[in-house]
């Protein structure tokens, strides 16, 4: 996954939470930002997606595709 404040792709995941979608928590090792992933199947179509959650600086969080 690329950091989305920075663009690069060094990063560690810090949690990983899953239920029908699985959500990871990751740190970016260059500016140590932190940012949140969604990877979701749809297993009708057997599409895998995976969206961004960039929080703002506003602290709410935007989706980004």
């Amino acid at each position: 996954m690329i950091c989305p404040y920075c663009n690069s792709p060094k990063n560690r995941v810090l949690r990983t939470e899953s239920l029908m979608q699985t959500t990871r928590v990751r740190r970016c090792t260059e500016c140590g930002r932190v940012f949140q992933t969604t990877e979701i199947v749809d297993y009708e179509t057997r599409i895998f997606a995976k969206a961004l959650l960039k929080e703002g600086k506003d602290g709410r969080q935007a989706a980004h595709a």
